[in-house]
């Protein structure tokens, strides 16, 4: 009921034949701006786990992308494997080449949010998205290791 009474004021359901027909003529970088301004995918896994994208493990983000796609339907399949390195999702569809590309827009948006690294590729009648488990982070530390402020040295740790 929770679900219902929350997001049937932004919600509107078509017919899938109507909302493959739709996908097939909108502009798909009017779509991007959207996105990037709005951020949908960010705001419905912040309200999925009632806690800030930052705040969720990475295998949270996987799964919310996982229940995202079957909430939204049009997907015709969503599987996924994981392995030691990877997350690897693959959607398929028969919603046209701009149903493709709009969710790996979509789900881009949510995974740069996040910071993880990933590969994406869209065809006609798929979707794959690869998440790297285990990325590095280019943080920058400064240390001094000298005792007198007009000698200084200093290291960059990359890890």
């Amino acid at each position: 009921m929770r679900i219902y009474r929350e997001i049937k004021p932004g919600m509107t359901l078509f017919q899938r034949d109507i909302t493959k027909m739709l996908f097939e003529t909108f502009d798909i970088e009017q779509f991007r701006g959207f996105v990037k301004n709005e951020k949908p995918a960010e705001f419905s896994l912040e309200w999925y786990y009632n806690k800030s994208i930052k705040e969720c493990s990475l295998h949270e983000i996987i799964q919310g992308i996982i229940v995202n796609t079957n909430i939204q339907g049009g997907a015709d399949t969503v599987n996924y494997k994981e392995d030691d390195n990877n997350y690897n999702i693959n959607i398929t569809h028969s919603m046209g080449i701009n149903w493709g590309n709009g969710l790996v827009i979509f789900f881009e948006s949510l995974l740069k949010s996040y910071g993880a690294k990933f590969e994406s590729h869209f065809s006609e009648r798929s979707v794959f998205i690869k998440v790297l488990k285990k990325w590095k982070t280019n943080r920058v530390y400064v240390i001094n290791i000298a005792h007198s402020p007009n000698f200084l040295n200093y290291y960059r740790l990359i890890y």
